[in-house]
């Protein structure tokens, strides 16, 4: 039959296989492990911002500004917009559609442009978000501090956020 040589060098022959599939097996799995942690980190990073790294709003020039409102007041059509700080369509609306408004229509007085905020519509920090803005206003800066927290929207506006957001407006 066998020589127990034959045996013991097949035994260790077959040990030291199984040794370097195992070694690759966790090595391949380490490998998969550290991808996954890498895509997860590339996905997940974006999305966090520490609290108080305030977003600078793009600019937006707005003629003859009153406190809330826009525009020559006699101009034959007035946009009476009723918003929430908080709502992602109304924070899209003053991205892209505002912006656009009030160059083109407010700036030749053909639009006389107010803004009103629901309040607590979608939630508590909605009404930080408004109180903010219109205390900003008693300060003549609503529009600096409309623009702010939109540019900032996450959905809600935690309050220590709120205070960042008042530091950061310009002082006279």
């Amino acid at each position: 039959m066998n020589n127990p040589k034959d045996v013991s060098k097949r035994q260790a022959r077959r040990e030291q296989i199984r040794r370097k599939e195992q070694r690759g097996r966790w090595m391949g799995i380490g490998l998969i492990t550290i991808g996954a942690i890498f895509v997860a980190f590339l996905i997940i990073y974006p999305n966090f911002k520490p609290v108080g790294a305030i977003s600078e709003p793009t600019p937006i020039s707005r003629s003859n500004v009153k406190f809330n409102a826009a525009g020559d007041p006699n101009a034959p059509i007035k946009i009476d917009e009723y918003s929430d700080f908080q709502c992602p369509y109304c924070g899209q609306f003053t991205e892209t559609t505002e912006p656009q408004l009030m160059e083109t229509y407010v700036a030749d007085g053909t639009v006389y442009f107010v803004y009103h905020s629901f309040g607590e519509f979608i939630g508590p920090e909605s009404g930080g978000s408004a109180e903010a803005a219109y205390c900003a206003g008693d300060q003549e800066k609503f529009w600096e501090m409309h623009d702010i927290i939109f540019a900032n929207q996450s959905g809600r506006m935690p309050v220590p956020l709120q205070t960042a957001v008042w530091s950061h407006l310009p002082r006279n």
